[in-house]
């Protein structure tokens, strides 16, 4: 997640995931650098602070030379760090609604 800013979205989306009882939701945001090198207008220890505050409960950064390039690296490289975090379900935000294009990429 990028949440630059956090807004009403990003609090509906996270309030849409499903969390059982055993269930723990980890977010995965940009550094200070985000995407494409543009500076985020909150810092990380601010972004996890909302972040927990709104439904997550594990927050990691993803390092700078990974979350400053465009959003298919950014999002593969999310999705490496989750992996080893042995995280079984992924609920993300895009801007297409082609899930078969989006799976081809992974």
């Amino acid at each position: 997640m990028e949440i630059n800013p956090f807004h009403n979205g990003h609090e509906y989306f996270l309030s849409q995931i499903p969390k059982g009882e055993n269930d723990i939701l980890v977010a995965v945001i940009s550094s200070t650098i985000m995407q494409r090198g543009e500076f985020s207008v909150l810092n990380k220890h601010d972004k996890a602070e909302i972040l927990l505050n709104n439904n997550v409960d594990i927050v990691i950064e993803l390092p700078a030379v990974f979350s400053n390039q465009g959003g298919l690296f950014f999002a593969k490289s999310a999705i490496e760090h989750l992996k080893e975090l042995n995280v079984t379900d992924l609920y993300f935000g895009s801007e297409t609604s082609n899930l078969e294009g989006l799976l081809d990429h992974i």
